[in-house]
This record gives C-alpha cells, structure tokens and sequence, in this order.
C-alpha cells in the first residue's frame, strides 16, 4: 500500500477503490524510457509532422512519438558526422610493465 492510497481511503474510499485509484510511485516503466535515450526531447526538437504537414516544436524531457524519436535520432547522427575525429593513436614501441605481474 502506498502512501497515496493511504490518503484517498482516509479521504473516504474503501481500500479496493483507494488501490484502484492510487498510481504506483514506482515500477517498471516508470522511470525509464524503455532503453530508448531518444523516447524523451533532448533539446528542443522542431520537426515537420508527417501527416498534416504542420511545424511541432517538442520541449527537453517532453515524450516523443515514434516519428520524432527517428527525427531526434537523425539530427544527432548529422550532428556527430560534422565532429572532426579523433587522431588515430600509435602503438607504443617496445615493451611496457604489466601491473602485478
């Protein structure tokens, strides 16, 4: 029982409605977006609907449907391939210690 549901049967609801109606304060689900960093606006993401043509704007931390989580997934990518790389590392010449060895 939670606290929530406390509350509601001291409001005056039986323990069966107070449990119907209390929401769980924690649970799979809940907290997370399914694996999917791209299920919640990163940062304000402007996207053109796909059916009704119309201009959205989705605010950090806001849900995301499935075809803006595909817009927000390809601006990144787009974003990461103008990053310059990192220069490539050489291997060090001759030998080096091993630790506890």
């Amino acid at each position: 029982m939670s606290r929530y549901s406390e509350r509601l049967e001291d409001a005056g609801l039986t323990p069966e409605e107070a449990a119907a109606a209390a929401v769980p304060e924690s649970g799979p689900g809940l907290t997370t977006t399914g694996g999917n960093r791209y299920a919640t606006a990163l940062d304000y993401l402007h996207a053109t609907h796909p059916e009704t043509g119309i201009e959205v704007v989705f605010v950090p931390g806001e849900a995301l449907p499935d075809w803006a989580v595909a817009t927000q997934a390809a601006k990144e990518r787009q974003t990461l391939a103008k990053l310059p790389g990192l220069p490539p590392q050489s291997e060090p010449k001759g030998e080096r210690p091993v630790k506890g060895r």
